[in-house]
């Protein structure tokens, strides 16, 4: 089911986008959805959705804070900022907006955002995580990711199909980011994508997607060599 959520703090302007946004999925066919329209961006930060769209100016707290809260707490949603304010552009693609459009929504402004959604973002297994970096937010597909290695107190590496990044975060707060895309943590400081695993040895080492061969807790094997199993029935049928 999709899940999209609508922000402004004006009540009419309010109900016209939700209205667009409906006219918009009934046109396509998928009139199973859920829209939560509320005039409180503190309300989006208390769920997840597939796609936000986000007054910029607000007298409580702006688009563009909350916006930044979002992918704090790892949701790399798509986002489209609805605004009359052309000055918070720049500012606006800090957090990776999928698009920045003028009030009042019109059915053609709706359908071009909703094209772009579906082209880049119909597959919801794809959905980007952020991630804090040293080279500042990244967003990641859980696909791309491999493994997350804690190698000392303050430095965790993330561990991609094409490159190394350092992050700067919890380790703790990275499998909750995680494990809901079908990472596993093997061991305390290591969490890796089950997707990824490629052979689990007999000693229970677990070799990884690019060479890695890492260490499996004894007391998580059971749980892991389940979850493994899991993940390869869920792949085969199509999940």
């Amino acid at each position: 089911m999709l899940r999209i959520a609508i922000c402004d703090d004006e009540e009419v302007d309010l109900c016209h986008n939700e209205a667009a946004v409906k006219k918009d999925l009934s046109r396509r066919g998928i009139p199973y959805s859920e829209i939560c329209s509320c005039t409180s961006p503190e309300k989006l930060l208390e769920g997840s959705f597939d796609l936000y769209f986000l007054d910029i100016e607000m007298p409580c707290s702006n688009g563009l804070e909350t916006a930044k809260k979002l992918r704090e707490k790892g949701i790399g949603a798509p986002i489209v900022y609805v605004t009359n304010y052309t000055a918070f552009a720049l500012a606006a693609y800090e957090v990776f907006p999928l698009s920045l459009v003028s009030k009042p929504l019109t059915d053609k402004t709706v359908k071009n955002v909703m094209d772009e959604f579906f082209r880049r973002f119909k597959d919801e297994s794809e959905r980007r995580i952020a991630f804090k970096t040293t080279e500042g937010l990244t967003m990641l597909t859980p696909s791309e990711i491999i493994y997350l290695h804690c190698v000392a107190r303050n430095d965790i590496i993330a561990v991609t199909k094409s490159k190394m990044y350092t992050l700067r975060e919890k380790f703790e707060d990275l499998y909750e980011k995680t494990s809901p895309h079908g990472f596993f943590k093997i061991r305390r400081d290591i969490i890796v994508n089950l997707s990824h695993v490629k052979a689990v040895t007999d000693d229970c080492s677990v070799k990884m997607t690019g060479g890695a061969l890492l260490p499996v807790a004894f007391r998580v094997k059971n749980d892991f060599l389940a979850a493994v199993a899991g993940n390869a029935i869920a792949s085969f049928s199509g999940r």
